[in-house]
Order: C-alpha cells, then structure tokens, then sequence
C-alpha cells in the first residue's frame, strides 16, 4: 500500500502557520490524489488547483516529459508554451495578466488525460483578482446571496466594477431580474419546489467585453408542488430528497395511516386501513418560507 507522506490534515496545519493577512497564497498541485488537498484548506486569502480528485492518478503526458496539467498551467501562466515558446492565450477577460482562476480554466480545457482538475478559491475573489506578476489586480466579480426563493430575493452587485461599464445580467432557469441595472433584485420564479440556477453577467467597457464566472444560487420554491421526483419512497417509507437546510419536516396523508415520528426527512406510516392516495411532506426552507411537497400514490 502506497503511504501518503504528507496528508491534507497535515499540509492545511502547516499552511495556517503562514501569516498572509497582507497578501494571498496560491497553490498548485500536480500529484496523484492531489484533489484530497482542496476541501481540508479552511483559511482565507487562499486558491489551489490541483491536477486530479481526490481518488484519482495524475498522468503525464504523452508526447512529452511534463505533467500534463501542471505543463498547460505554466503556459498559460508564462503566455506562451514552456518548452517551445508557442503563444498561449489563457486571458479570457482581456483585463492584466492570467489569473490563477484563468490558468486551471485553461489547463482543465486542455487536460485530454482521464483525470479531473479541482479547484478551489477562498474566498472566490482570490483566484479572480491574482496573476504571478500581481497579487491583487481589481478584476469585477459578483457578490450576493447563494439563496432565493419565490417569496425572498436577493440582491446583487458587481464588486470592482469598472467605472463607466456597461452590465448586462444573465440569469440562469427560474431566476428573475432587472436587465442591467447595479445593485440587481432577483428572486426565483421557476415552477419546481427546488432547484439549482445561476447568475452571470457580462461587463462591457470601451476596451472589452467580458463574461464574469458563474455564482451557483439554490432557488426554492414556496408553495404546494406536486413533487415525485424528490419524494419518493411506497409501501408507507418515504423520503424527500432536498439540499441541507430545510427543516421541520412534517408528514401526512389522506387516509387514517399515522406517522411513526415528524421531524426528519424521511419517514415510515403505521398502514393500518385504507391507503392513501396522496403523500406530503410540509417543511421550511432555509429562508423561513412554507413549503409542501406531494405525490399521488
């Protein structure tokens, strides 16, 4: 059995003894299983990207004597290919220099091996606004709630917005909102009781135009929703399966079948008479909003 001779535990201790209150670490990983790092890293002012997950072998290339993601992340990082001085252009928001973020995106891009590169950035805007020249270069990036409802938006801004710059919003399914106006209100008006959505934009100087990274939004619906995808189960054992947050879980149907206990996500019914024809899980959001889930049997 192969010993790993500094675990991620290990490394994430060492790496807290760095005082980088003025500044920002950035770390790049190349090894075998080297995505193990990114989720044990708990301080701030930091990025890592790394070669592969967490289970995952690192592979070399082919037709040449590097890493295959480590080799396509210094090219994009030195603008041109490390061994034959090929241009490369990594930079896909035209602002200075590449990112740490811009070189994982152009390294994942170009990694052809069956490895999958991570990432991490905390917080988000450390891997956006650093290149190996700069440590902090005032790249925009959005900032707002990574929650919405039918009930409870949220709003939106660009921090690092230069001055005089257009903003186009792109939301994702389901979200809703001005088109360009900064601060931004959105809120979720979709016709499912949850689900994943996005909120992008576009910046438009008189130099550039260029696409901001995705924040990821949770959008939950307020309301009865007849909901069979995500409640699920027969026979008087059911679950619901919803994202962590949502609480009081409270269960009932239209026959005499009881319950056993309230509270969790899932749930067995005494089926004691007639069966019922319909199955419900009242709960609360994580923004506070009443929610019912249904199925017909």
């Amino acid at each position: 059995m192969e010993q790993c001779l500094f675990s991620p535990t290990e490394f994430n201790n060492e790496l807290s003894k760095i005082n980088n209150t003025n500044g920002r670490i950035n770390i790049v990983m190349g090894q075998c299983f080297s995505g193990g790092f990114v989720n044990t890293i708990n301080r701030t002012n930091v990025s890592i990207s790394t070669a592969a997950a967490a289970d995952e072998y690192s592979y070399g290339m082919i037709d040449r004597e590097y890493d295959e993601f480590l080799y396509y992340w210094m090219s994009a990082m030195n603008g041109s290919t490390i061994d034959d001085g090929y241009p490369v252009s990594a930079d896909k928001d035209s602002l200075i220099g590449v990112s740490f973020y811009e070189a994982f995106q152009y390294a994942k891009e170009k990694d052809n091996m069956p490895e999958h590169p991570q990432y991490r950035s905390i917080p988000v805007s450390t891997g956006i606004i650093c290149t190996l020249r700069d440590d902090q270069i005032p790249k925009p990036y959005i900032v707002g709630a990574d929650k919405v409802s039918s009930l409870h938006g949220a709003s939106y801004s660009i921090q690092n917005l230069p001055d005089g710059a257009n903003v186009t919003w792109c939301p994702g399914t389901g979200l809703v909102g001005p088109a360009s106006s900064v601060p931004a209100y959105f809120k979720y008006n979709g016709r499912k009781i949850y689900e994943y959505s996005y909120l992008s934009a576009v910046v438009s100087t008189n130099n550039t135009s260029y696409q901001l990274p995705k924040i990821i939004i949770d959008c939950w619906g307020c309301g009865n929703y007849e909901a069979s995808d995500i409640l699920t189960g027969g026979d008087g054992v059911y679950q619901i399966s919803l994202p962590a947050g949502a609480y009081g879980f409270t269960w009932g149907c239209d026959s005499n079948w009881e319950p056993l206990y309230q509270g969790r996500f899932y749930v067995d019914f005494e089926t004691r008479g007639r069966a019922p024809s319909m199955i419900w899980c009242d709960y609360t959001t994580p923004l506070g909003d009443a929610a019912r889930a249904y199925r017909y049997e």
